[in-house]
């Protein structure tokens, strides 16, 4: 179980990612169409949506979802593979660290030529392989072992994101799928976007990429407030 004061740190990242989210959002026409892939409706309950305005949100997952609020939809359907869908066929393609759980690179590259074919527009966050600690098990490090050893790991010891695992086939089906992405990759998967490096004390925890918004200003610049120390988006352009 992660401690309350990781649960505040991760918090604290998933309003200032939203604040960035919407302050690109802004001038953009309502109503927006949404498809968030790998979404699910826990994290927008986490997040005032209601700030975006009218927006109508498609949660795209391996399951279904049910009893949804008004404005949200769920489909089923693999991340790498969205052929249902035709070019530019919703406003936002939303993703948020769910690039790193769909396997290979290989894979990782399916997803990403979807989720640009289909958005006019995207917005992906996914971890930074570099960052010290890996932020499913809060063990450092753990990321770079190879996929037998991680999934040795997850099946005797209770540090996986929903405790031990039940059986070694689990775990490994569970570590064949993770893989984190350097900055290089990330550039390589998304060559038209913009990339920011989402901070946490001072070093690079998560990338966003994004594409196709008319403008980017630094989130806290509109707020009564300077930026806070953790949390800090840097632009690479």
């Amino acid at each position: 179980m992660k401690s309350a004061v990781v649960t505040q740190f991760a918090s604290h990242l998933r309003r200032r990612r939203f604040l960035l989210l919407e302050n690109l959002l802004r001038p953009v026409p309502r109503p927006i169409r949404i498809l968030d892939v790998g979404g699910t409706i826990s994290f927008w309950r986490t997040i005032d949506y209601g700030r975006l305005g009218e927006i109508h949100v498609t949660l795209l997952n391996r399951f279904a979802q049910d009893n949804l609020p008004a404005r949200f939809s769920s489909e089923v359907g693999d991340a790498r593979s969205l052929k249902a869908y035709r070019r530019e066929d919703y406003d936002l393609v939303f993703s948020n660290s769910v690039l790193g759980h769909v396997g290979s690179f290989e894979d990782q590259k399916r997803m990403s030529d979807e989720i640009r074919r289909i958005g006019r527009r995207y917005f992906v966050q996914t971890p930074n392989r570099y960052f010290a600690v890996d932020w499913r098990t809060l063990v450092p490090f753990f990321h770079f072992l190879p996929v037998r050893p991680r999934a040795w790991c997850l099946c005797h010891l209770p540090i996986g994101p929903f405790g031990r695992l039940s059986s070694y086939s689990a775990a490994l089906e569970w570590a064949s799928l993770v893989r984190d992405l350097t900055r290089g990759e990330i550039r390589s998967l998304f060559p038209d976007s913009k990339i920011v490096q989402e901070k946490l004390f001072g070093l690079t925890k998560s990338f966003i990429v994004f594409r196709g918004f008319d403008r980017l200003r630094e989130p806290w610049r509109d707020g009564p407030s300077s930026a806070p120390a953790h949390g800090v988006h840097r632009v690479l352009r």
